[in-house]
């Protein structure tokens, strides 16, 4: 078998870039515990993971599956005390996201 690159991310600028090399995509399907698939058109794949995966689970209230994963995420932070975080109870308005 040949090696296969695993996901990873890093910061570039102002951006967290997170990576899920296609074929580490394709080998987890294939070797999962619980059930397995065999991916026969990697492209069409990642294709539809690049569109649906921030919005995969979504709940009535817009919550995602990946909001659930970034907010865990600073709740974990902050309950290690990392020292670039506070909590607030400041209140805010809507939030107008760019698309």
């Amino acid at each position: 078998m040949s090696k296969v690159e695993i996901m990873s991310a890093r910061v570039e600028g102002d951006k967290v870039i997170i990576e899920l090399p296609i074929d580490f995509l394709t080998i987890t399907q294939k070797y999962r515990s619980d059930l397995s698939y065999e991916v026969n058109d990697e492209i069409s794949m990642a294709n539809y993971v690049a569109e649906n995966i921030l919005t995969y689970d979504e709940e009535e209230d817009g919550t995602t599956a990946f909001h659930k994963l970034v907010d865990g995420l600073f709740d974990e932070a902050y309950e290690s005390g990392e020292n670039w975080l506070d909590e607030t109870d400041e209140e805010f308005d809507e939030v107008k996201w760019d698309d």
